[in-house]
């Protein structure tokens, strides 16, 4: 009796031993295309905008666009997302291996006038990864039909130390503009309009219409709304222009997609932003939506100066 017991004991043990060798815990299991996720960054740009746009060529020509691969499941079926403009897109679609590149065509749901098809490429170029493409809407009737993109990897940490750089010196919004009337004297002796002092120059007056644009000082490069409570004080004398930055810097750094033009104009090149969300309000912290409100009590009453561009 004794024997019959330790002998099923034994074939107990030696089934559980392989049932569980021929098993690999979910945890072991690697994801071979790992490497593509995660976000992809860079410019949206239309190529190229059609006449009939009423703001011409300055009609969004290009937008930062992060395009997030979520999952690439066994069959090659692709789940992911874009993040544009304000905008956040569920992306399906395939993908197909040819010579080591990786070719996807990616569509959005069709139930927005501006949906359309992703198709690009991911391939190593001179050691790193790239990914490019083009998007063509659904509707060609829009005035924009397609966009290309060149992407890179870039992923997104919130800090809260993050600048704007003074490289650009100065940030002019085109979105707000006024006409002047100017009044110059010109040499008349050159068609260069450029002075010529001398005994036979003529000079007459010439009147004409310039644009003056709203811009934004030093400001925005040194105050920091994410770091600490600003004061009245240091806001009292800075224009609206001014304050609109400092306050949407908060909200670039939490990685939030601007829907206005009038703030892509100034993030969308900014190299550190990564949109990632439409909504990033359960994100800010206690500092940041205090200066958030007294900015925003500022800019009710502030206004803005304006100058010619590249003065």
């Amino acid at each position: 009796m004794r024997t019959l017991i330790l002998f099923v004991a034994i074939v107990f043990l030696n089934n559980a031993c392989s049932n569980s060798s021929a098993e690999t815990p979910k945890s072991e299991v690697k994801d071979q295309y790992l490497s593509l996720y995660g976000n992809w960054v860079g410019q949206f740009i239309a190529v190229p905008v059609k006449p009939s746009d009423s703001l011409g060529t300055w009609q969004a020509p290009t937008n930062r666009i992060n395009l997030i691969i979520k999952k690439i499941d066994p069959d090659l079926r692709v789940t992911a997302e874009s993040i544009v403009a304000g905008n956040k897109r569920k992306l399906v679609g395939q993908m197909e291996v040819s010579e080591g590149a990786y070719i996807f065509s990616l569509r959005e749901p069709g139930n927005d006038k501006h949906d359309g098809v992703f198709e690009f490429t991911i391939a190593e170029e001179d050691g790193k990864a790239n990914l490019k493409g083009t998007w063509t809407a659904f509707d060609s009737s829009l005035p924009v039909v397609k966009r290309e993109y060149s992407l890179a990897r870039q992923a997104f940490r919130y800090d809260k130390n993050l600048m704007l750089s003074e490289e650009y010196e100065l940030f002019y919004d085109f979105y707000d503009s006024k006409a002047v009337t100017v009044t110059d004297t010109v040499s008349t002796s050159d068609t260069t309009d450029t002075y010529s002092i001398d005994d036979t120059s003529t000079f007459e007056v010439r009147t004409y219409q310039r644009d003056l644009y709203a811009f934004a000082g030093e400001s925005i490069f040194t105050i920091n709304a994410s770091k600490r409570k600003l004061k009245a004080e240091e806001l009292k004398n800075l224009k609206k222009l001014e304050l609109e930055i400092i306050r949407n810097t908060i909200f670039a750094r939490h990685g939030y997609t601007f829907k206005k033009r009038k703030m892509r104009q100034f993030f969308d090149f900014v190299d550190w932003y990564v949109p990632v969300s439409t909504n990033i309000t359960k994100e800010l912290t206690t500092i940041e939506k205090e200066n958030i409100e007294l900015l925003l009590r500022f800019e009710n009453y502030a206004t803005n100066y304006y100058d010619s561009f590249g003065r």
